[in-house]
C-alpha cells in the first residue's frame, strides 16, 4: 500500500492514509520496499571500495564492452547536402 496527500494538522503532526497498491508483472498484490532485481548482481565489496576500487562501475563497463564487441557500432553515410540557396 502505498500513500499521497498527507494533509497536515493543526497541531503540526500529519496524517498518512492508505491510498493506493500495485500488482507484480504476474498479477498479484507486491509489497513496498521490494525494488526491481538488478539484471547483473555484483556485490560491493567494502574492501575494494576502500582499496579504491569501484565493483559495480567496473562491472557495467565490463559489461558494456562485451556488448560493444557483440554488437559493434554501425557507421552511416552522412546524408547529402540540400541545394544552396541565394540570399
Amino acid at each position: 500500500m502505498g500513500y499521497s496527500g498527507t494533509p497536515r494538522l493543526l497541531d503540526g503532526g500529519g496524517l498518512a492514509v492508505p491510498a493506493f497498491a500495485f500488482i507484480n508483472t504476474k498479477g498479484g498484490w507486491d509489497v513496498e520496499a521490494v525494488g526491481v532485481a538488478p539484471d547483473i548482481e555484483v556485490f560491493d565489496d567494502p574492501t575494494k571500495i576502500q582499496a579504491g576500487s569501484e565493483p559495480i562501475l567496473e562491472a557495467a563497463v565490463k559489461h558494456l564492452m562485451e556488448e560493444l564487441r557483440e554488437n559493434p557500432t554501425r557507421t552511416r553515410p552522412a546524408p547529402p547536402t540540400g541545394p544552396k540557396r541565394d540570399k
